[in-house]
């Protein structure tokens, strides 16, 4: 990739860059188009770094990270991954600022949207069939290749002051952690199988396609949850799932999701159901 420029690390260096990284190691500084990404070698969590320096985090700052000792995903779980092989980053959002859209605390599930649909597509362009197990688990067929955690801070006059998305996407690993249920790589799909994929231009196409699902979440709201309804895992099929509020096994068919973040779910009585997050759990 271009206009690549190395930085000296220091714990208080912060000139000429976005995201004070106090890390051992090299930092490596990485224009892609509006983006400015900061790679590093090693740190504990991505998300955990911007937000502990979210008050001068710059809008549309990536931290990437070559290996994550402590990566977190949804429910408190941890993202555990080989070094140098994945990728593992955090995307520092700042609602309002161009050319970020002003996002409201209550309507925040645009962002999973727009960051689900980025990934999609970027696995698309590798040749990569993919779809997104609500609300924004990215799956090829029934196995899982990449997770996101977003975490908010939200501003005084009830908005969203910083939006911090982290993306954990399997790339090159082909073993995985026994106790992982259903994981899998883009290099151990059948459509990856014997491809080594370049992690910093996989990266870059993802963000390619960030800043446009952004400008389409100013632009057409609705087209954005039209695309994201219309690639969601498991739509209108029948299966099994555990309503979690009850601990009662059903079969259903999940017929799309509210602009608000609910799923929907049809029961075979004909009854239909909407869960929040955590409120339902697929059985695979």
């Amino acid at each position: 990739m271009k206009n690549k420029t190395f930085c000296p690390t220091h714990p208080d260096y912060t000139m000429d860059r976005q995201i004070p990284v106090p890390v051992q190691g090299e930092v490596q500084i990485v224009m892609v188009g509006p983006w400015k990404v900061e790679w590093v070698e090693e740190i504990d969590s991505t998300n955990s770094q911007i937000l502990r320096y979210s008050d001068v985090v710059d809008n549309m700052s990536v931290l990437a990270a070559r290996f994550q000792s402590a990566g977190r995903g949804q429910r408190g779980n941890r993202w555990i991954v080989q070094k140098g092989v994945n990728l593992t980053f955090s995307i520092a959002l700042r609602p309002g600022k161009d050319p970020v859209p002003d996002i409201k605390a209550a309507g925040q599930f645009p962002l999973s949207e727009l960051s689900s649909l980025s990934v999609l597509s970027t696995l698309r362009d590798y040749g990569i069939p993919s779809s997104v197990k609500w609300p924004n688990d990215i799956y090829i067929g029934d196995r899982k290749v990449c997770g996101m955690l977003i975490e908010n801070k939200i501003s005084q006059d009830g908005g969203l002051g910083l939006c911090v998305v982290g993306i954990g996407l399997n790339v090159n690993q082909r073993s995985f952690d026994p106790s992982l249920m259903n994981p899998v790589s883009m290099a151990s799909c059948p459509e990856g199988a014997g491809r080594v994929f370049d992690l910093e231009e996989v990266l870059g196409v993802l963000l390619g396609h960030y800043s446009r699902y952004l400008g389409m979440l100013a632009s057409s709201p609705q087209g954005l949850h039209d695309e994201y309804v219309s690639k969601m895992y498991r739509l209108c099929e029948w299966h099994e799932y555990t309503d979690c509020r009850s601990g009662a096994p059903f079969e259903g068919k999940i017929l799309g999701c509210t602009p608000q973040g609910l799923l929907r779910v049809l029961r075979r009585d004909g009854e239909e159901l909407s869960f929040a997050f955590k409120e339902i759990s697929y059985i695979i």
